[in-house]
């Protein structure tokens, strides 16, 4: 049981780091809770499709942003090969 929150643990913390190194800091990434919002959904449903679109409409209520700020970040998950389209 220990060690495996002790595996959840280390692969959070190595997801942490990628967002943060990999994308924040990289491409100096302004609108944090955007991007994380955007990760969250990339990899809670990887195996589905992604409707850029369908996120914009779902979070335009919940912060601001431009749609160009949205496409412009999912090119950033595509450049660091953290996703991939079919």
């Amino acid at each position: 049981m220990k060690a495996e929150q002790e595996k959840s643990r280390l692969l959070r913390e190595y997801l942490d780091a990628m967002f943060f190194k990999d994308l924040v800091e990289r491409f100096q990434v302004k609108n944090i809770s955007l991007l994380d919002a955007m990760w969250e959904g990339l990899f809670s449903s990887f195996s589905t499709r992604y409707s850029l679109n369908a996120f914009c409409k779902k979070y335009k209520d919940k912060f601001s942003f431009s749609k160009d700020s949205v496409f412009a970040y999912y090119k950033y998950f595509l450049e660091n090969m953290l996703i991939f389209e079919v």
